[in-house]
């Protein structure tokens, strides 16, 4: 039997989603099993760093993890340069610039219908990471009134790369290092292509978010739960709040009117290229 114009355009689109990787996009329903899951993952871990009888052992893999990192940097002038490099502020605008091709490559080559949700969605992402970020400092330190410095400030027997290359303006301390804002970034970027998809993508973004937060603990700015307990955790909470319940499409539906105007806004050769039959 032929199939009529529409059934093979949308075979033709469901191929080209294929060949590209399947991408699941926020619905209007709730996902109950894997919000449940996140939500009890979160509390077993943020539970044992809180209760007296486990944090110890937190502790000592801080200290245990800062030794391993920050004592690396004997491992000659070369290494030190390359770490330095990488605890300057610049970096921050690479790890951003490939952050945005990841989600260039992540749009490529779908249909332009799909690419406006898509990017709909990631808008809701960025308003709700925006909130959490502007709230969850002030939060921790002024209302629960936990702060804590950098293990530079605070161990003993520390390499500071700012003096081992004092050439190069490193971050290695901070006097309120917990949470850590930057990792809370990188991993909700990458908890979100993770329950997106495609699998490919979501690797690499995990990938970015581990490398790109290790100069942090090379350097010493931060402690490994700085980034664990006060960056993946609430990371993992926002993107499961968003994906795994009917908020995330609700706030992409309100984003996708402006979606569409900026790319009506775009001229044709510049706009990223969609699937064509």
């Amino acid at each position: 039997m032929a199939l009529t114009r529409q059934e093979k355009n949308s075979s033709e689109q469901a191929h080209a989603r294929k060949s590209a990787g399947a991408v699941r996009l926020p619905e209007p329903g709730w996902r109950l099993r894997l919000l449940v899951l996140t939500q009890l993952v979160a509390i077993v871990i943020v539970a044992s760093w809180v209760f007296p009888v486990s944090r110890g052992w937190w502790d000592q893999l801080d200290v245990a993890a800062f030794r391993f990192f920050n004592g690396s940097l004997n491992l000659g002038e070369w290494w030190q340069i390359f770490w330095a490099a990488a605890n300057h502020r610049i970096t921050d605008v690479f790890s951003g610039t490939l952050l945005v091709l990841l989600v260039l490559s992540w749009l490529w080559g779908r249909p332009r219908e799909e690419q406006n949700m898509m990017c709909a969605s990631f808008g809701a992402l960025l308003l709700v990471m925006g909130a959490v970020i502007i709230s969850l400092h002030p939060l921790i330190i002024k209302w629960i009134g936990f702060a804590r410095a950098s293990p530079t400030l605070v161990l003993d027997d520390v390499m500071w790369l700012d003096k081992l290359v004092p050439w190069i303006d490193a971050k290695v301390a901070d006097r309120s290092s917990f949470p850590g804002d930057h990792a809370f970034i990188l991993a909700s970027f990458a908890l979100f292509f993770w329950f997106l998809g495609p699998r490919r993508i979501a690797i690499l973004a995990l990938t970015m978010a581990v490398v790109f937060n290790l100069p942090r603990l090379v350097g010493g700015a931060h402690w490994l739960t700085d980034g664990l307990i006060g960056g993946a955790i609430p990371a993992l909470l926002v993107v499961s709040w968003l994906l795994a319940t009917p908020l995330g499409y609700y706030l992409a539906r309100m984003f996708l009117p402006l979606v569409k105007l900026l790319v009506a806004l775009i001229p044709k050769p510049l706009r990223i290229p969609e699937h064509r039959s």
